[in-house]
């Protein structure tokens, strides 16, 4: 059984399989998606959300909070390969972060246990 997405989701520590980092990926892309179609609505039908400047306080929030995420996941992602969470930090370096990204996602994890911590495909709860 793999890790579900959303375990673990604000800390680097633990490890992180490459499934659990792609739904958690496609979770926070989709809710930001959601989060920009609703502004666009609000904006064309002219529901006045946009002119408290409450959605675009909510969109930074939800920003900061996503790079959160997707940092520590990176991170968690990158321990399962063996290597340090700080490489994850790459992925806000322009050009190379969508690369750092796409190697999270394709290598393979370390099977058993390393030193960050048990394999997150034998997780249990």
């Amino acid at each position: 059984m793999s890790k579900p997405a959303l375990d673990d989701l604000f800390t680097s520590r633990g490890r992180r399989n490459r499934m659990s980092f792609l739904w958690l990926n496609l979770l926070l892309a989709l809710t930001f998606a959601e989060g920009i179609v609703i502004l666009l609505l609000d904006v064309e039908f002219g529901w006045g959300f946009g002119e408290t400047g409450i959605p675009a306080v909510l969109i930074i929030l939800y920003c900061i909070c996503w790079s959160v995420a997707i940092v520590t996941a990176a991170a968690q992602r990158c321990h399962d390969c063996g290597w340090s969470g700080y490489w994850a930090l790459l992925i806000y370096v322009p050009y190379l972060g969508a690369l750092v990204w796409l190697i999270a996602l394709m290598m393979p994890g370390e099977s058993g246990v390393n030193c960050y911590g048990g394999d997150p495909l034998r997780f249990k709860r």
